[in-house]
């Protein structure tokens, strides 16, 4: 007979279901004690993690609310950019409204943010106000911040004042080529960088035709502008791709190439236009190839969390596993401070039954992000199928704390049954089904 427990794999963003005999336990158990990293002294790690809030819809404009989210994940990429050999984390606003997580408390709980970024825009007429502050996560007290209005057409001055703004409140000292980076457009056309951030928002939700025909619209306007925008050659290229994503018609496979290509051609694109060709030929089966670009990505840009993670899955995706091991490895290795880059080790090792090191990486995910629950549900589920049943407990409930959670009780019902406490087991079954009534295995 068989127990399931749940890992939360914060990091890919996926439930991942293991199974657990229940009379079972694997010879050669442990007995090492539970991580220092759960101790109260490391609540008081000093890594920062900053998360971007998704920026809210504004009712009854859509452009300018797909302005506003392409201009918090550009804000996110550019400050991303910041934390090689810092200790830095910076969580995507996209990555936020993929777990729905939209207020300072859901994004402590769920990615162990200390810091939290807002941006807020209003429009009256052909001008636009931002508003901006950097929050501290447990007080909710403002550390930063700053109010402006600029021309509607001026995306320029609006990325710039964000990006900066954040910078001084984290105390960031940059270097020369890190400050030049960090107002680099590449574009001196600021209503073509205003298209461009606006398809950049559309393209956040490709999962609707109608957004990605908009970005379309967006991005063909922005190089009519600017034909040598290479970032906006990229990003037309993954628009393609996405279009060929919902209708499956081929041609949109050859479009998308050709302007991956054409960003690379240009020279100006960054990283881009090589995650965008990795992109599309990992997805049309040319998974060498795909490793090709992405590791070019990854040589103009060391933090780019993307060309890691799409170098990993191509290595996958062609059988090499060792290969996309030492890929999250060296994701780690450029910036050691990121708990997303463990988590991702991690749950690769928890999906071929490494336990010890799957555990490792999670106590590390703790280490560096305490106050976020997902890391300790995994620590959990991870000694569950060890068999260490008694050292899964601590974890689980300390995930519980910070925020309850279906798969935390899941897991702590099966570490509850596995030491024959049934009472207890039934409680926390209870528990998951009062929080996911839908479940039929609990």
């Amino acid at each position: 007979m068989l127990r399931w427990g749940i890992a939360v794999a914060i990091a890919v963003l996926l439930l991942t279901y293991r199974p657990v005999r229940r009379l079972w336990a694997p010879t050669g158990t442990q007995t090492e004690s539970v991580s220092p990293a759960l101790s109260q002294d490391q609540n008081q790690n000093q890594n920062k993690v900053l998360a971007i809030l998704p920026f809210h819809a504004v009712d009854g404009n859509s452009k300018l609310t797909a302005l506003g989210q392409g201009l918090v994940e550009n804000v996110s990429a550019k400050l991303g950019r910041l934390t090689e050999d810092r200790a830095l984390e910076v969580i995507p606003a996209r990555n936020l409204q993929e777990r729905r997580a939209t207020s300072l408390e859901e994004a402590r709980q769920q990615f162990g943010a200390t810091l939290v970024l807002t941006v807020a825009l209003t429009q009256s007429g052909e001008l636009i106000h931002v508003a901006y502050s950097l929050l501290d996560a447990k007080t909710g007290h403002a550390v930063g911040g700053d109010a402006l209005t600029v021309p509607a057409g001026d995306a320029f001055t609006v990325e710039d004042d964000v990006a900066q703004g954040a910078v001084k409140a984290l105390k960031l000292k940059l270097q020369p080529d890190e400050q030049s980076a960090l107002n680099v457009h590449g574009t001196d056309q600021a209503a073509a960088y205003s298209y461009y951030l606006q398809a950049r928002g559309y393209l956040l939700d490709y999962v609707k035709a109608e957004n990605i025909e908009n970005a379309l619209i967006m991005l063909r306007d922005a190089l009519k502008l600017d034909p040598n925008f290479g970032m906006a050659r990229a990003m037309l290229g993954e628009a393609y791709w996405r279009k060929y994503w919902l209708t499956k018609q081929p041609q949109w496979t050859n479009l998308a190439r050709s302007e991956c290509n054409n960003a690379v051609k240009l020279g100006n694109a960054g990283a881009a236009g090589h995650t965008c060709l990795g992109l599309v030929n990992d997805g049309t089966g040319q998974h060498r190839d795909a490793t090709v670009e992405f590791q070019r990505a990854i040589d103009l840009e060391p933090t780019n969390e993307d060309a890691y993670v799409g170098l990993a899955l191509a290595f996958g995706h062609q059988g090499s596993i060792s290969e996309a091991e030492k890929t999250y490895e060296r994701a780690i290795d450029s910036h050691p401070s990121s708990s997303h880059a463990h988590n991702s080790l991690g749950t690769f090792y928890l999906r071929r039954n490494q336990y010890e090191k799957a555990s490792a990486m999670f106590r590390k995910v703790i280490e560096l992000a305490p106050e976020g629950y997902g890391a300790y549900v995994n620590l959990g589920a991870t000694y569950n199928d060890m068999g260490r049943y008694e050292e899964a407990i601590e974890p689980l409930k300390r995930s519980i704390v910070i925020r309850p959670s279906y798969a935390a009780y899941t897991n702590l019902s099966t570490a509850y049954f596995g030491l024959n406490r049934f009472g207890e087991d039934a409680t926390a079954n209870e528990e998951a089904i009062r929080l996911n009534p839908e479940q039929h295995i609990v």
